[in-house]
């Protein structure tokens, strides 16, 4: 999956020619959300439409995991003992929405063709 959002920023990149990152793909009734930093990217799919916090909680999330791990990831091997803890710095993604369902992006608005944004 790395693979391909790294080519599709990098098409995006060279198609908008004004810099910047791709910050989310719509697919189908999900959304891709991503972050890069210098070395990393974050990149979490939820259903329907999500929110700033969430978007925040990643940005976050990619600065956490540089300042622990972007020395290691340059030279990576592929071995990931070296990763150790990286689990604790993703799981306040997987928190922030664990508990909400379709039912409740629906309900919310945020689901494929609803105006509000929510969880």
């Amino acid at each position: 999956m790395t693979g391909m959002l790294t080519a599709i920023q990098g098409f995006a990149r060279e198609g908008l020619e004004r810099g910047g990152a791709l910050r989310s793909i719509s697919y189908e009734d999900n959304t891709i959300l991503m972050a890069s930093g210098a070395r990393l990217y974050v990149a979490a799919v939820v259903f329907g439409q999500p929110d700033d916090a969430l978007r925040g909680v990643i940005e976050e999330t990619v600065r956490q995991l540089e300042a622990a791990y972007g020395d290691i990831v340059d030279g990576w091997d592929g071995d990931l003992s070296v990763l150790a803890g990286a689990e604790d710095v993703v799981r306040p993604i997987v928190e922030r929405t664990r508990h909400v369902t379709r039912e409740d992006v629906r309900a919310a608005g945020a689901a494929p063709g609803g105006d509000a944004i929510g969880p």
